[in-house]
């Protein structure tokens, strides 16, 4: 993810990449014929398996930008366990969405 240091001392570059995902997202999501064309000519399968892959992604893909709180805390979790960590851990202390917010304002 993104440091406290990048987030403090460059907020500019995040938040350009901030909107630069919130454009493709938004693209996927309104141009379904050329991302299934897309999908198709980069991984090489034919139309009807890319609109299928395409249908089967879609839900994945946020709206906003954003995930759901529910989702951050399981992934919190899971990685957790997997370090092997113990104690609880606020979300605050792990996730700053400030930015994302900002540049949500502007879509």
């Amino acid at each position: 993810g993104t440091s406290d240091k990048m987030l403090r001392e460059r907020p500019e570059i995040v938040k350009k990449v901030l909107r630069a995902t919130l454009q493709s997202l938004r693209y996927v999501q309104q141009r379904p014929t050329e991302t299934t064309q897309y999908i198709g000519k980069e991984w090489n399968v034919d139309p009807s398996l890319a609109d299928e892959l395409y249908r089967s992604m879609l839900p994945a893909f946020s709206k906003d930008g954003g995930m759901e709180e529910k989702g951050i805390r399981e992934a919190l979790a899971r990685e957790m366990e997997r370090v092997g960590m113990k104690e609880e851990v606020p979300l605050s202390r792990v996730l700053d969405l400030r930015l994302l917010k900002e540049v949500q304002k502007e879509f």
